[in-house]
């Protein structure tokens, strides 16, 4: 698993709109929520790390503001628990 690209949903659903493919966008949405709220994917954004397309390119970098975000979203979730 590696970070993926910022707005590769919106990728992914025009890839599916232009193949016909029977998935709704809420599916691909749930699908890709329960990846990037998961535990193990939070851990991999870290500063500098490579971001990936939906076709394994190198698509960008994980950045400080990405790495404050991460943060703060993990103490949220360890507050509520």
């Amino acid at each position: 698993m590696c970070p993926m690209k910022v707005g590769i949903q919106q990728d992914m659903w025009q890839e599916v709109k232009g193949k016909g493919l029977p998935l709704a966008r809420r599916r691909l949405s749930a699908c890709l929520g329960s990846i990037g709220h998961h535990a193990d994917y939070r851990a991999l954004i870290q500063l500098g790390a490579f971001r990936y397309d939906k076709d394994g390119q190198i698509a960008g970098v994980v950045t400080q503001a990405d790495v404050e975000d991460n943060l703060q979203r993990l103490a949220r979730r360890n507050k509520d628990k």
